[in-house]
């Protein structure tokens, strides 16, 4: 629904006294269940290609489709600081589950996640707002790879490596670090038009919420002290050769 810039100048009577259709300029219905498009593309087709809202379709549809199947607050929250859902948010959701398990919080009060986002991608948003791991309170540290680093990486470890994380304790100035794998290597079933791809694989990664090994992986573990910390926030290092594996 995209409200009419008309009715919001009235006053709270008026605007009480006004029917759907003058409150809002345009209202679009569309059934967009990811199952239920696989056998009606040209209902998708219409959504998709006419622009049904307003260019808003990719991330109303996907949010929708994991929001129907019961996909937890948190996650939706952080899918929408993203603007939309995509394969590589929800990498980021699997990565944190997978940290959260192998490196604990024990307390809130001296220990944090900081994360080293190199290479960067989609799934850094959804860890800012899941650990408040922010750059601005430097709890992340975000750097690029050239296409040419990540693929000699990939095929060295024979997965693609998803950056460091580090479960810091601020009092005792040291934490435990993983460098970790991430496998992009899961097919979508969707055989359709290709607006239905990334959202048939978003609905069927759900099915691995709790169990994040299926796709993350440890390529090293190391101690962390504050020397080791300022070299991998250090601008002018490369993080993945301050660690080792590059």
């Amino acid at each position: 629904m995209q409200a009419d810039g008309n009715a919001l100048n009235k006053s709270l009577s008026e605007f009480k006294a006004l029917g759907s259709d003058k409150i809002f300029s345009k209202i679009s219905k569309a059934k967009v269940d990811i199952d239920y498009l696989k056998d009606h593309t040209d209902e998708g087709n219409a959504t998709f290609n006419k622009a049904a809202f307003n260019g808003n379709e990719f991330s109303l549809v996907g949010i929708s489709n994991v929001w129907s199947r019961n996909a937890t607050f948190d996650f939706i929250e952080e899918a929408c600081f993203h603007d939309h859902l995509c394969p590589g948010v929800t990498s980021g959701y699997l990565l944190a589950k997978y940290v959260e398990e192998k490196l604990p919080i024990n307390n809130v009060s001296t220990e944090s996640y900081k994360v080293i986002a190199c290479p960067n991608w989609c799934k850094d948003d959804l860890l800012q707002m899941r650990w408040d791991a922010t750059p601005g309170k430097s709890g992340m540290f975000v750097m690029a790879l050239t296409d040419l680093e990540k693929n000699a990486l990939t095929e060295k470890y024979k997965t693609g490596v998803a950056g460091i994380y580090i479960r810091w304790n601020d009092t005792a100035k040291q934490g435990d670090a993983l460098v970790l794998g991430y496998n992009f290597s899961a097919k979508s079933n969707w055989t359709g038009p290709s607006w239905g791809s990334k959202l048939a694989s978003d609905v069927e990664l759900m099915d691995y919420y709790s169990e994040p090994e299926t796709f993350v992986s440890t390529i090293k573990e190391f101690k962390v002290d504050s020397n080791v910390l300022a070299q991998l926030q250090n601008a002018g290092m490369n993080p993945l050769k301050v660690a080792g594996v590059m």
